[in-house]
Protein backbone atom coordinates (compact mmCIF):
# COMPACT_ATOMS: atom_id res chain seq x y z
CA UNK A 1 0.00 0.00 0.00
CA UNK A 2 0.99 3.70 -0.47
CA UNK A 3 3.38 5.06 2.18
CA UNK A 4 2.48 8.91 1.71
CA UNK A 5 0.04 10.53 -0.22
CA UNK A 6 -0.13 14.43 -1.80
CA UNK A 7 -2.99 16.15 -3.48
CA UNK A 8 -2.23 19.22 -4.81
CA UNK A 9 -4.58 21.87 -6.74
CA UNK A 10 -3.88 25.05 -8.79
CA UNK A 11 -5.35 27.26 -12.13
CA UNK A 12 -3.62 27.31 -15.31
CA UNK A 13 -2.93 30.22 -16.89
CA UNK A 14 -6.27 30.29 -18.83
CA UNK A 15 -8.41 29.62 -15.58
CA UNK A 16 -8.87 26.50 -15.53
CA UNK A 17 -8.73 23.93 -12.45
CA UNK A 18 -6.33 21.39 -12.45
CA UNK A 19 -5.37 18.71 -9.76
CA UNK A 20 -3.03 15.88 -9.31
CA UNK A 21 -2.51 13.32 -7.22
CA UNK A 22 1.23 11.98 -6.10
CA UNK A 23 1.96 8.42 -4.25
CA UNK A 24 4.55 7.27 -3.35
CA UNK A 25 4.80 3.28 -2.57
CA UNK A 26 7.99 0.28 -1.58
CA UNK A 27 9.02 -2.45 -4.29
CA UNK A 28 10.95 -4.72 -4.73
CA UNK A 29 13.13 -2.66 -6.75
CA UNK A 30 12.89 0.39 -4.59
CA UNK A 31 10.62 3.66 -3.87
CA UNK A 32 7.85 4.09 -6.65
CA UNK A 33 6.43 7.60 -7.02
CA UNK A 34 3.21 7.58 -9.45
CA UNK A 35 1.25 10.99 -9.97
CA UNK A 36 -2.14 11.42 -11.39
CA UNK A 37 -2.98 14.67 -13.13
CA UNK A 38 -6.39 15.68 -14.30
CA UNK A 39 -7.33 19.28 -15.85
CA UNK A 40 -10.73 20.18 -15.11
CA UNK A 41 -11.40 21.88 -19.02
CA UNK A 42 -14.60 20.37 -19.59
CA UNK A 43 -15.96 21.52 -16.32
CA UNK A 44 -14.87 24.92 -16.88
CA UNK A 45 -16.17 25.39 -20.24
CA UNK A 46 -19.51 24.11 -18.79
CA UNK A 47 -19.88 26.43 -16.17
CA UNK A 48 -18.69 29.10 -18.22
CA UNK A 49 -21.32 28.59 -21.06
CA UNK A 50 -23.54 28.19 -17.92
CA UNK A 51 -22.58 31.71 -17.04
CA UNK A 52 -22.95 33.08 -20.12
CA UNK A 53 -26.51 31.23 -20.83
CA UNK A 54 -27.01 33.30 -17.01
CA UNK A 55 -25.98 36.40 -18.39
CA UNK A 56 -28.44 36.27 -21.54
CA UNK A 57 -31.51 35.00 -19.84
CA UNK A 58 -30.70 37.92 -17.07
CA UNK A 59 -30.57 40.37 -19.94
CA UNK A 60 -33.39 39.04 -21.28
CA UNK A 61 -35.75 38.88 -18.62
CA UNK A 62 -35.00 42.76 -17.76
CA UNK A 63 -35.75 43.89 -21.14
CA UNK A 64 -39.13 42.30 -20.73
CA UNK A 65 -39.90 43.61 -17.49
CA UNK A 66 -38.71 46.86 -18.84
CA UNK A 67 -40.96 46.38 -21.75
CA UNK A 68 -43.88 45.21 -19.92
CA UNK A 69 -43.90 47.30 -16.64
CA UNK A 70 -45.08 50.34 -18.70
CA UNK A 71 -47.83 48.77 -19.46
CA UNK A 72 -48.68 47.15 -16.38
CA UNK A 73 -48.48 50.25 -14.73
CA UNK A 74 -50.49 52.54 -16.86
CA UNK A 75 -53.20 49.93 -16.37
CA UNK A 76 -52.78 50.13 -12.61
CA UNK A 77 -52.42 54.03 -12.86
CA UNK A 78 -55.92 53.93 -15.23
CA UNK A 79 -58.26 51.87 -12.77
CA UNK A 80 -56.94 54.34 -10.05
CA UNK A 81 -57.48 57.27 -12.32
CA UNK A 82 -61.21 55.81 -12.46
CA UNK A 83 -61.27 55.52 -8.72
CA UNK A 84 -60.42 58.88 -7.83
CA UNK A 85 -62.47 60.31 -10.76
CA UNK A 86 -65.45 58.81 -8.68
CA UNK A 87 -64.31 60.05 -5.61
CA UNK A 88 -63.84 63.11 -6.96
CA UNK A 89 -67.20 63.29 -7.84
CA UNK A 90 -68.93 62.46 -4.78
CA UNK A 91 -71.53 65.02 -3.48
CA UNK A 92 -74.97 65.52 -1.19
CA UNK A 93 -76.50 64.49 -4.23
CA UNK A 94 -75.01 61.58 -5.34
CA UNK A 95 -74.21 59.69 -2.08
CA UNK A 96 -76.57 57.22 -2.67
CA UNK A 97 -74.77 56.11 -5.68
CA UNK A 98 -72.44 53.26 -4.77
CA UNK A 99 -68.89 52.76 -6.88
CA UNK A 100 -68.93 50.35 -9.74
CA UNK A 101 -67.09 47.72 -8.70
CA UNK A 102 -67.15 46.10 -12.12
CA UNK A 103 -65.07 49.19 -13.39
CA UNK A 104 -62.12 48.83 -11.16
CA UNK A 105 -59.66 45.79 -11.18
CA UNK A 106 -59.77 42.81 -8.09
CA UNK A 107 -56.56 44.31 -6.31
CA UNK A 108 -58.90 47.83 -5.78
CA UNK A 109 -61.85 45.99 -4.28
CA UNK A 110 -61.31 46.47 -0.56
CA UNK A 111 -60.82 50.57 -1.06
CA UNK A 112 -63.87 50.27 -3.42
CA UNK A 113 -66.22 48.35 -1.04
CA UNK A 114 -64.59 50.59 1.87
CA UNK A 115 -65.89 53.67 -0.26
CA UNK A 116 -68.94 51.92 -0.73
CA UNK A 117 -69.39 51.47 3.06
CA UNK A 118 -68.25 55.48 3.41
CA UNK A 119 -70.65 56.59 1.54
CA UNK A 120 -73.53 55.10 2.94
CA UNK A 121 -72.94 56.31 6.08
CA UNK A 122 -72.33 60.11 4.89
CA UNK A 123 -75.72 59.31 2.99
CA UNK A 124 -77.03 58.46 6.81
CA UNK A 125 -75.75 60.95 7.92
CA UNK A 126 -76.71 63.88 5.63
CA UNK A 127 -80.23 62.72 5.52
CA UNK A 128 -80.06 62.75 9.51
CA UNK A 129 -78.60 66.32 8.89
CA UNK A 130 -80.99 67.56 6.50
CA UNK A 131 -84.27 66.46 8.36
CA UNK A 132 -82.71 67.82 11.85
CA UNK A 133 -82.55 71.48 10.05
CA UNK A 134 -85.54 71.58 8.44
CA UNK A 135 -87.02 70.05 12.00
CA UNK A 136 -84.90 72.73 13.77
CA UNK A 137 -86.25 75.24 11.12
CA UNK A 138 -89.93 74.48 11.78
CA UNK A 139 -89.56 74.46 15.58
CA UNK A 140 -88.21 77.93 15.59
CA UNK A 141 -90.90 79.11 13.18
CA UNK A 142 -93.60 78.94 15.50
CA UNK A 143 -92.80 81.15 18.54
CA UNK A 144 -91.50 83.52 15.86
CA UNK A 145 -94.55 83.43 13.88
CA UNK A 146 -96.61 83.97 17.30
CA UNK A 147 -94.22 86.52 18.02
CA UNK A 148 -94.99 88.41 14.49
CA UNK A 149 -98.50 87.97 14.27
CA UNK A 150 -99.12 89.16 18.06
CA UNK A 151 -96.66 92.45 17.49
CA UNK A 152 -98.66 93.10 14.41
CA UNK A 153 -102.04 93.19 15.59
CA UNK A 154 -101.07 95.43 18.71
CA UNK A 155 -99.19 98.07 16.39
CA UNK A 156 -102.45 97.94 14.51
CA UNK A 157 -103.95 100.77 16.16
CA UNK A 158 -103.41 102.35 19.99
CA UNK A 159 -104.18 100.35 22.75
CA UNK A 160 -104.18 100.35 26.94
CA UNK A 161 -101.01 99.45 29.45
CA UNK A 162 -103.04 96.32 30.62
CA UNK A 163 -102.91 95.35 26.33
CA UNK A 164 -99.90 96.14 25.81
CA UNK A 165 -98.66 93.95 29.52
CA UNK A 166 -100.60 91.28 28.29
CA UNK A 167 -98.73 91.30 24.94
CA UNK A 168 -95.41 91.43 27.08
CA UNK A 169 -96.35 88.67 28.75
CA UNK A 170 -97.08 86.70 25.58
CA UNK A 171 -93.65 88.02 23.84
CA UNK A 172 -92.14 86.66 26.93
CA UNK A 173 -93.88 83.25 27.04
CA UNK A 174 -93.05 82.84 23.35
CA UNK A 175 -89.13 83.89 24.02
CA UNK A 176 -88.83 81.25 26.89
CA UNK A 177 -90.30 79.05 24.89
CA UNK A 178 -87.02 79.55 22.50
CA UNK A 179 -84.82 79.55 24.63
CA UNK A 180 -85.14 76.76 25.79
CA UNK A 181 -85.50 75.31 22.71
CA UNK A 182 -81.88 76.05 22.75
CA UNK A 183 -80.35 75.34 25.67
CA UNK A 184 -81.95 71.46 24.57
CA UNK A 185 -80.27 71.81 21.28
CA UNK A 186 -77.06 72.76 22.95
CA UNK A 187 -77.07 69.85 25.66
CA UNK A 188 -78.05 67.06 22.75
CA UNK A 189 -75.23 68.80 20.50
CA UNK A 190 -72.51 69.00 23.84
CA UNK A 191 -73.90 65.33 25.16
CA UNK A 192 -73.08 63.85 21.65
CA UNK A 193 -69.90 64.37 22.05
CA UNK A 194 -69.43 63.77 25.82
CA UNK A 195 -68.34 67.04 26.54
CA UNK A 196 -70.43 67.38 29.47
CA UNK A 197 -69.04 67.20 32.66
CA UNK A 198 -70.88 64.82 35.44
CA UNK A 199 -71.28 65.38 38.89
CA UNK A 200 -72.05 62.06 40.06
CA UNK A 201 -72.97 61.14 43.53
CA UNK A 202 -74.74 58.29 45.45
CA UNK A 203 -78.42 59.70 46.47
CA UNK A 204 -81.59 57.24 47.38
CA UNK A 205 -83.78 57.10 44.51
CA UNK A 206 -87.02 57.08 46.52
CA UNK A 207 -85.92 60.70 48.02
CA UNK A 208 -84.76 62.03 43.97
CA UNK A 209 -87.86 60.97 42.35
CA UNK A 210 -90.13 61.25 45.20
CA UNK A 211 -88.93 65.42 45.26
CA UNK A 212 -89.96 65.19 41.25
CA UNK A 213 -93.59 63.73 41.82
CA UNK A 214 -94.48 66.55 44.35
CA UNK A 215 -93.19 69.34 41.62
CA UNK A 216 -95.29 67.41 39.21
CA UNK A 217 -97.97 66.36 41.00
CA UNK A 218 -100.13 69.48 40.58
CA UNK A 219 -100.22 69.18 36.76
CA UNK A 220 -101.41 65.60 37.57
CA UNK A 221 -103.95 66.46 39.33
CA UNK A 222 -105.14 68.77 37.06
CA UNK A 223 -105.88 66.04 34.37
CA UNK A 224 -107.31 64.18 37.18
CA UNK A 225 -104.11 61.66 37.32
CA UNK A 226 -101.85 60.49 39.89
CA UNK A 227 -98.37 59.21 40.18
CA UNK A 228 -97.67 56.23 42.34
CA UNK A 229 -93.99 55.66 43.43
CA UNK A 230 -92.71 51.99 44.50
CA UNK A 231 -88.79 52.87 44.45
CA UNK A 232 -85.73 51.42 46.76
CA UNK A 233 -81.91 51.55 47.32
CA UNK A 234 -79.54 54.02 45.80
CA UNK A 235 -77.67 55.49 42.38
CA UNK A 236 -74.42 56.49 41.55
CA UNK A 237 -74.89 59.23 39.22
CA UNK A 238 -75.57 62.92 38.16
CA UNK A 239 -78.38 63.62 40.44
CA UNK A 240 -79.63 66.55 38.76
CA UNK A 241 -79.63 65.26 35.10
CA UNK A 242 -81.09 62.13 36.12
CA UNK A 243 -83.98 64.02 37.45
CA UNK A 244 -84.29 66.17 34.16
CA UNK A 245 -84.60 62.63 32.43
CA UNK A 246 -87.18 61.22 34.90
CA UNK A 247 -89.27 64.49 34.01
CA UNK A 248 -89.14 64.40 30.76
CA UNK A 249 -90.61 60.47 31.07
CA UNK A 250 -93.37 61.83 33.58
CA UNK A 251 -94.27 64.58 31.60
CA UNK A 252 -94.38 62.70 28.77
CA UNK A 253 -96.92 59.97 30.69
CA UNK A 254 -98.71 63.34 32.34
CA UNK A 255 -99.40 64.83 29.10
CA UNK A 256 -100.41 61.11 26.76
CA UNK A 257 -102.22 59.18 29.05
CA UNK A 258 -105.78 58.77 29.23
CA UNK A 259 -108.01 60.72 31.77
CA UNK A 260 -107.89 59.43 35.28
CA UNK A 261 -105.05 57.19 34.78
CA UNK A 262 -102.72 56.37 37.41
CA UNK A 263 -99.33 56.62 36.42
CA UNK A 264 -96.56 54.16 38.08
CA UNK A 265 -93.07 55.01 38.68
CA UNK A 266 -90.86 51.72 40.15
CA UNK A 267 -87.47 51.16 40.26
CA UNK A 268 -85.41 47.26 39.48
CA UNK A 269 -82.22 46.56 40.52
CA UNK A 270 -79.96 44.16 39.10
CA UNK A 271 -76.16 43.16 39.32
CA UNK A 272 -74.85 45.72 37.44
CA UNK A 273 -77.55 47.85 36.63
CA UNK A 274 -80.67 49.78 37.81
CA UNK A 275 -84.14 50.19 35.66
CA UNK A 276 -85.97 53.30 36.61
CA UNK A 277 -89.30 52.78 34.81
CA UNK A 278 -92.49 54.91 33.86
CA UNK A 279 -95.99 53.26 33.16
CA UNK A 280 -99.18 54.80 32.14
CA UNK A 281 -101.94 52.83 30.01
CA UNK A 282 -101.90 53.57 26.48
CA UNK A 283 -101.69 52.16 22.79
CA UNK A 284 -98.44 50.77 21.74
CA UNK A 285 -96.64 53.67 19.88
CA UNK A 286 -96.05 53.59 16.36
CA UNK A 287 -92.81 53.61 14.81
CA UNK A 288 -91.02 52.83 18.28
CA UNK A 289 -87.04 52.76 16.79
CA UNK A 290 -87.58 56.56 16.01
CA UNK A 291 -89.36 57.76 19.79
CA UNK A 292 -85.77 58.85 21.04
CA UNK A 293 -84.67 60.56 17.35
CA UNK A 294 -84.83 64.55 17.60
CA UNK A 295 -87.78 66.12 16.86
CA UNK A 296 -89.65 63.13 15.77
CA UNK A 297 -93.26 62.91 17.03
CA UNK A 298 -96.17 60.32 15.89
CA UNK A 299 -98.86 61.42 14.23
CA UNK A 300 -101.17 61.13 16.72
CA UNK A 301 -99.51 63.43 19.02
CA UNK A 302 -98.07 65.95 16.49
CA UNK A 303 -100.46 68.70 17.04
CA UNK A 304 -100.08 68.76 20.87
CA UNK A 305 -97.30 70.87 22.73
CA UNK A 306 -93.72 70.22 23.38
CA UNK A 307 -90.91 70.46 21.00
CA UNK A 308 -89.96 66.50 20.29
CA UNK A 309 -87.11 66.55 21.94
CA UNK A 310 -88.00 65.43 25.17
CA UNK A 311 -86.53 61.01 24.60
CA UNK A 312 -83.97 62.68 23.00
CA UNK A 313 -82.94 64.45 25.93
CA UNK A 314 -83.47 60.93 28.19
CA UNK A 315 -81.44 59.22 25.46
CA UNK A 316 -78.10 61.76 25.59
CA UNK A 317 -78.26 61.41 29.70
CA UNK A 318 -78.45 57.79 29.82
CA UNK A 319 -76.01 57.42 27.17
CA UNK A 320 -73.80 60.02 29.04
CA UNK A 321 -73.62 57.69 32.56
CA UNK A 322 -73.25 54.47 29.88
CA UNK A 323 -76.59 53.33 30.18
CA UNK A 324 -79.78 53.30 27.43
CA UNK A 325 -83.27 54.69 27.51
CA UNK A 326 -86.05 51.99 26.04
CA UNK A 327 -89.51 51.64 25.30
CA UNK A 328 -92.17 48.51 25.40
CA UNK A 329 -95.92 47.87 25.25
CA UNK A 330 -96.99 45.52 27.79
CA UNK A 331 -101.02 44.15 28.45
CA UNK A 332 -102.32 48.07 27.31
CA UNK A 333 -99.63 49.86 29.12
CA UNK A 334 -96.69 52.08 27.66
CA UNK A 335 -93.55 51.86 29.66
CA UNK A 336 -90.45 54.08 29.11
CA UNK A 337 -87.11 53.29 30.94
CA UNK A 338 -83.84 54.25 31.98
CA UNK A 339 -81.18 51.62 32.71
CA UNK A 340 -78.30 53.13 34.39
CA UNK A 341 -75.15 51.42 35.71
CA UNK A 342 -75.08 50.84 39.78
CA UNK A 343 -71.95 52.64 39.85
Amino acid sequence: PPSEKQLHRWINADKTEASALSLQANSSLGPVTITLARVARERALMLERYRQQSILVSLAAILLCAAVSPLLIRRGLRAIGRLSKIVAETASDRLNQPVPLQAIPQELLPIGNALNTMRQRLSTDFIRLTQFADDLAHEIRTPINVLLGQNQVALGHERSAAEYQTLLEGNIEELESLSRLTENILFLARATHHNIRLNKQDFLLQDALESLIDFLEPVAEEQEKAIELSAAGSLTADKMLFQRAMSNLLINAIRYSPEKDTIQVSTCHHADYVEIEVLNAGEALEEPEKLFERFWRGDNVRHTAGSGLGLSLVRAIAALHGGSAYYRHENGHTIFGLRLPRK
